[in-house]
């Protein structure tokens, strides 16, 4: 067992690892600008409309990096998805777990044999996601009264499943962005539904993918001055992925 956690804890830094080796070649090849993959953005919660899974990268399973391709058309709208509904039902209007339709979901999969992505459990069994809901009541709760914490605030003591995590930033709410700036959500989705239900202001995002023609944006943000941006590009000056490498005379331009 502890050579199990220690193999899980090793592969985190490789992952790390290799997404830094992906960052710095983008950054010497012709993408243009990144920030670091461990790097986070503040973000409105409700900004994040979209959810994307894993299987729109197919065959890649990609942690941070750009591609083009029509991977961001799989996106869907978050707060149409039945987790997202199930979460407003039970904390706004009281809904029992057991009679969201999340939860009939989810049991049904369970007894299925099927494993059920967002239930973080080693072994997921109806009575550990009763546990895990539990849990989400307990978060929805402290995150009411303390505020939203960064996950370098938080403890093991804080995570279901009691994990140390090496980068606790890679545990944040993660997104990729689509070719029109767009934030998919693809990890932390119950958070970012506690945080839209509780009108949290701002969330620490880390990014994950971008679209390339998205980067190609960002670049031009980046390297081009104020006057040389298309009027139709300007929509986008205070993107939250845009600001971090603005250029300093935006700041002293009213366009």
């Amino acid at each position: 067992m502890r050579l199990k956690k220690l193999l899980k804890y090793v592969g985190k830094y490789c992952g790390v690892v290799c997404d830094y080796t992906n960052y710095y070649k983008i950054q010497l090849g012709q993408n243009g600008l990144l920030i670091p993959p461990q790097a986070l953005l503040d973000v409105d919660p409700h900004a994040i409309e979209y959810v994307i899974s894993n299987r729109a990268h197919y065959p890649r399973n990609p942690s941070f990096g750009v591609y083009a391709g029509d991977w961001d058309s799989q996106k869907s709208k978050h707060d149409d998805t039945t987790k997202h509904q199930s979460m407003v039902a039970h904390f706004e209007k009281g809904v029992p777990w057991d009679k969201t339709s999340r939860y009939r979901e989810v049991v049904k999969r369970i007894e299925q044999g099927e494993r059920v992505g967002g239930f973080d459990a080693s072994e997921q069994t109806i009575e550990h996601y009763q546990e895990y809901l539990s849990w989400i009541d307990e978060l929805y709760n402290t995150i009411k009264e303390e505020g939203y914490k960064s996950q370098r605030e938080l403890t093991a003591q804080d995570d279901f499943m009691q994990r140390t995590n090496p980068i606790p930033e890679y545990n944040e709410i993660t997104v990729d962005i689509d070719r029109y700036g767009n934030f998919l959500a693809t990890h932390g989705i119950h958070r970012l539904s506690i945080a839209k239900i509780l009108d949290i202001e701002t969330v620490p995002v880390r990014v994950r993918v971008r679209h390339k023609k998205w980067q190609e944006i960002r670049t031009k943000f980046h390297n081009e001055y104020p006057d040389s941006i298309p009027d139709k590009l300007l929509q986008y000056k205070t993107h939250p992925d845009i600001q971090p490498i603005i250029q300093s005379e935006w700041f002293n331009q009213s366009r």
